[in-house]
């Protein structure tokens, strides 16, 4: 079939894009396939088809109150008999006030996801995710073309669309990792244009330039993502804050005083509903769900005023002492910089390799051209190592274990959803190395070949010749195959990983959810809707349509409280397989 010339050249121009495109929407299909093969669908039709249940606490906690505030406009839940057992009825990543159930994590991915399902329907929650990751590599391609340029763009997105994590954590759709990253990713590059911006007029009329008041725009648009960022992942700030600060300094003629102020409004515009919800759940505007969090802020709060009354009456001892004081309430997991190394090597040295160190090469690559690279290439670097080292630091100095195997390192364990950041900033290096050996090989292989091509900037070459090394073309066409033969190659190793690499790839994760809707399927039809059930691993399974109480019966007091529960409603225990003496024992 002859192609026709419009077409040829505007494939030929636009080939980056269609490809982008093209992948883009297989990953969403993709991840929402998962989902549904996991959720809606089943092939025993004695299955209930509106099992919807997920493999982690959080997961189900983010879930069940999106829903109930898609449908109901709410964040609480009522379990009256909570007041008769000292709120032990709830599913852990939930917490009970005197009856009242309430979240314990960040509040963000519940308002925005319950707020979206409002308008269309509480099926949609579970494929909000990967929207949003969709949505959030075409802004990836934006932003790092913006500061890399169109070539370095197209490679680092294309690696994102395999990247494991971005993947498993796209498919497990309720953790609030992903969107926060998206969010972040968005608000950057609004950030980015508005660094683009002329210096800020002084005459009113060029205030009002449309020229000029696109940028005020652009300054609401970062205001508003990044105040989403913050209420999706409030922990963050402890490295968001530096940024936004270093990106304002960098930026301060350009920025100006008016879009500082429009940013802050759309900032606070959008971290409005957690202030809201934050008082009205919790009873202060600044305090969450996490106890030990708002331990730290009235920590913070009071060190803080402390350290300015010390350091001028006091003397800098107490000062110090107060310093440490700080530095110890933000690293609340500790400051163990030993064990972050070694979470580190584990989470990202290792399982990541075919990431890392091509990375790590084109960190040194970029160092040696340090004359030839920008200011804004320069700033994201440093921003990155400054970011990454407090993400690495802050996250590695405590030891998570989702996997009940302790010594089990795993794409489900938290790290790597922690340091999705870290990971992401890392690609555009990692492109920066397959761009510039590539080169260097071609170059090698026909020295008459001409260098034009620049890492940098944009170039849109109209006659390319389709040839494999070809000089008339610089080389593009070879050039282009051999990074596509190596993307390749890393897609397949990504692909491979998510998908068996380790005890939760994204297979063995669908073969234990379809086992846990036959599991789910027979409990119901053994227990009363008004029953409750007594678990320790199997909370996220049966609540909402049964009660649940988190425990064992090796605590006295509970143990109490289950009798008091008993002679009110139906009770049951249900755990793994237990030893026969501790069936005696029962």
């Amino acid at each position: 079939m002859k192609i026709l010339p419009k077409t040829k050249k505007y494939i030929i121009r636009y080939w980056q894009e269609l490809i982008l495109g093209f992948l883009i929407i297989l990953f969403l299909l993709g991840t929402a396939s998962f989902l549904y093969f996991t959720q809606a669908y089943s092939s025993n039709p004695d299955v209930n088809p509106d099992f919807v249940k997920w493999i982690s606490p959080d997961e189900t906690a983010n879930y069940v109150f999106a829903k109930l505030f898609a449908q109901e406009g709410k964040i609480s839940l009522t379990e009256n008999y909570n007041l008769q057992v000292d709120d032990i009825m709830r599913p852990r990543s939930f917490r009970s006030d005197h009856g009242i159930m309430k979240p314990v994590s960040f509040l963000g991915i519940i308002i925005i996801y319950g707020k979206i399902a409002s308008f269309f329907s509480y099926k949609i929650i579970p494929y909000l995710t990967p929207i949003f990751a969709s949505l959030g590599l075409v802004f990836y391609y934006l932003l790092i073309r913006k500061i890399f340029g169109k070539h370095n763009a197209f490679w680092s997105t294309l690696i994102l669309v395999f990247f494991p994590p971005f993947i498993y954590y796209s498919a497990r759709s309720m953790f609030h990792n992903v969107l926060f990253t998206v969010l972040l990713i968005i608000a950057l590059y609004f950030a980015v244009l508005i660094g683009d911006s002329p210096k800020a007029p002084k005459k009113i009329e060029d205030i009002l330039n449309i020229k000029y008041s696109k940028y005020y725009f652009f300054s609401a648009l970062a205001g508003i993502f990044f105040g989403l960022c913050i209420i999706t992942r409030t922990s963050e700030l402890l490295w968001l804050a530096p940024l936004i600060f270093v990106l304002w300094a960098f930026n301060i003629r350009r920025a100006g005083f008016i879009k500082v102020i429009i940013f802050l409004l759309g900032l606070f515009l959008a971290m409005s509903p957690m202030f809201y919800y934050n008082n009205l759940l919790y009873g202060s505007y600044f305090y969450g769900g996490y106890p030990q969090m708002n331990q730290s802020i009235a920590t913070l709060a009071n060190t803080g005023t402390g350290l300015v009354t010390s350091g001028i009456w006091s003397g800098w001892s107490l000062a110090m002492e107060k310093l440490k004081l700080i530095k110890n309430t933000i690293f609340h997991f500790g400051y163990n910089f030993e064990q972050s190394q070694t979470v580190f090597n584990n989470y990202f040295v290792n399982m990541f390799s075919w990431i890392y160190w091509p990375a790590i090469f084109g960190l040194v690559l970029f160092a040696f051209r340090f004359k030839k690279q920008k200011i804004r290439q320069w700033l994201y670097l440093a921003l990155y190592l400054l970011s990454s080292y407090i993400l690495v630091v802050y996250y590695g100095s405590w030891d998570f274990h989702d996997n009940p195997d302790a010594s089990a390192v795993t794409i489900g364990n938290s790290y790597t959803r922690y340091w999705l950041p870290v990971y992401l900033g890392a690609i555009p290096l990692l492109s920066l190395f397959i761009m510039r050996s590539t080169r260097m090989f071609c170059l090698f292989i026909n020295k008459k070949i001409k260098d034009t091509e620049d890492d940098t900037e944009i170039h849109e070459t109209q006659n390319e010749q389709l040839s494999l090394f070809d000089t008339g073309s610089g080389g593009t066409f070879g050039r282009n195959l051999l990074r596509m033969i190596i993307v390749v190659l890393i897609a397949f190793v990504s692909i491979r990983f998510v998908l068996f690499g380790s005890s939760e790839g994204l297979l063995i994760t669908m073969k234990k959810a379809q086992a846990s809707k036959q599991e789910w399927t027979e409990v119901l039809a053994l227990t009363e809707n008004n029953s409750a059930i007594v678990t320790r691993y199997h909370d996220k399974l049966f609540f909402p349509e049964r009660k649940v109480i988190v425990g064992l019966f090796d605590d006295k007091n509970m143990n109490e409280r289950y009798g008091r529960l008993a002679k009110q409603l139906p009770l049951y225990y249900y755990n793994f397989s237990l030893a026969e003496q501790d069936l005696t024992y029962l």
